[in-house]
This record gives C-alpha cells, sequence and structure tokens, in this order.
C-alpha cells in the first residue's frame, strides 16, 4: 500500500512538472520573439548611434562641435518654430566649426533623418569632453533655445536629460539660463534705448526737411538759393501786406509768416 502511494505521488509530481515545463514552453514560444525582436531594435539604435557618434575615439577639437550639432539637431525637432532662423544660425555655426576631418554637415542631416538618444550622446560626451566643456556645450544649447524667446516643455525635457546624464547639477542649469535671460535683457534694453535714441533725432530731421519744404527748395540747395527764397516769401506774407484785411486773412498771414521765419532759423542754424 505503501508502494502504491508513493507511486501515485511520483506521478502526480511528473504531472506537475509536466504542466510547468508545458506553460515554460508556451511562454518561450510567445516571448521570445518579441524579445528577440526587442534586442534586436536596441542594437539596431545603437549600431545607429554609433555611426553618428562613434564609440571609439579620443578627446579632440571637433568632440565640442559634433556634440552640439547632434543635440541642437534634436532641439530643432523637439521645437520646429523659427526653423529657418535656427537652421540659419546652426549652419554658420557649423562653417565656423567644421574642419577637414569631420562633416558636421552630414552628422546634421542623419539627425534629422532619425533620432538619437540623450543618453548616448551625453555618455559619449562624458568620455570625450571635460567638465567645462560639457557646461559651454549647455549654455550653447540655452542660446538656441531662447531664439524664440520661449522654452517649451519638449525642449527643458531634453535639457533636463541632458543635465542628468553629464551630471551637471540642477543648480548650474539654473545659473546658466538666469545668466542668459540677464544677457537677453540687456540686450533688449540695449535695443529699446537705440530706439528711443532714433526717435529723438527723427523729428528733427523731419522738422529739417519740413523747412526745406516750406521754403520751396531742395535740401541740397546753396545758401544764396536758400536766402533769395526766404525774402521772397518773407516779403509775399509779410503781415503788413495785408493790413485793413478781414482779421482771418491776416491771422493766416502772420502764422505762414512765422512759419516761413522759423524754417529759415532751422535751416541756417
Amino acid at each position: 500500500m505503501l508502494l502504491s502511494q508513493i507511486t501515485d505521488l511520483n506521478e502526480d509530481s511528473m504531472e506537475t512538472y509536466g504542466a510547468i515545463y508545458s506553460i515554460l514552453f508556451v511562454a518561450f514560444v510567445f516571448f521570445a520573439p518579441f524579445t528577440l525582436y526587442y534586442f534586436f531594435v536596441i542594437l539596431k539604435v545603437k549600431r545607429w548611434e554609433n555611426s553618428i557618434l562613434p564609440r571609439r575615439g579620443e578627446k579632440s577639437d571637433h568632440n565640442f562641435g559634433i556634440a552640439y550639432v547632434v543635440l541642437v539637431g534634436m532641439l530643432l525637432k523637439q521645437d520646429p518654430r523659427e526653423f529657418e532662423a535656427k537652421n540659419y544660425y546652426l549652419k554658420k555655426i557649423v562653417e565656423n566649426l567644421s574642419a577637414d576631418s569631420v562633416d558636421l554637415e552630414a552628422i546634421l542631416q542623419k539627425v534629422h533623418d532619425k533620432d538619437v538618444r540623450v543618453k548616448h550622446v551625453a555618455a559619449w560626451a562624458n568620455v570625450r569632453m571635460s567638465d567645462i566643456e560639457r557646461e559651454e556645450l549647455m549654455y550653447a544649447l540655452i542660446e538656441v533655445v531662447y531664439m524664440d524667446e520661449t522654452l517649451i516643455r519638449k525642449e527643458m525635457s531634453l535639457l533636463l536629460d541632458f543635465v542628468r546624464y553629464t551630471h551637471i547639477s540642477k543648480r548650474d542649469l539654473d545659473s546658466m539660463m538666469a545668466s542668459h535671460k540677464q544677457k537677453l535683457a540687456r540686450e533688449a534694453e540695449k535695443a529699446r534705448q537705440a530706439q528711443r535714441k532714433r526717435r529723438e533725432i527723427s523729428p528733427s530731421k523731419s522738422r529739417r526737411e519740413k523747412a526745406f519744404e516750406i521754403l520751396g527748395v531742395s535740401p541740397y540747395a546753396g545758401e544764396d538759393e536758400i536766402k533769395r527764397a526766404y525774402r521772397e516769401l518773407a516779403k509775399k506774407h509779410h503781415p503788413d501786406r495785408f493790413h485793413g484785411k478781414e482779421d482771418s486773412l491776416r491771422d493766416a498771414a502772420e502764422a505762414r509768416f512765422i512759419e516761413i521765419q522759423k524754417a529759415y532759423e532751422l535751416i541756417t542754424s
């Protein structure tokens, strides 16, 4: 009887193990394609990213330009506003940074065609750029995102990811952004002052041009021509000529005479 119980127990265990193996096999068959596809996609992404930012290499003067172009290209995809202005600015930077051994224009085109993970760019920058270079890179990116005067959530998310992966502190990021905003404020104030100055200068120019029109001469007229025109008009509109006329006519002539005098004084002053 004991032997019979042991046999039944072994048969139950075998059935249990068989059921477990069946479940594992079905799970493997079901999930294996998805797992393989996942690793295939990851491998493909890494190969693509390595074609833009190779793993092999050392620190060089070109690394800043490469990282800058890649990240700005990514920012342009996040915020297409003022795309033409940003792209023109970027191309000017590329012209200054490009070297014979690095085709930054081709790298920018690759980034436009397909995404690159911020984590990969940051890891590449950590190896090939100094702490100061990475901070300067971050400040350069801040300049780009504020070209349209607003920072959207997607741009901020990209900047925060880069900060996190490159170990730049949030405090340093806030300091850079505050510094750039202060710079923009100074430039705006300078522009306002220049505009106010132009407005102050502009009326005097208009009055001078109007003075020539009142005398009926060209702004390029000579001194004799201006004097002759003034005398003719002053004689024609002198208030004494309207003595005994209606008050309204005499007042109009007097006002006209005063304007002629002021115009001549302004031109000759």
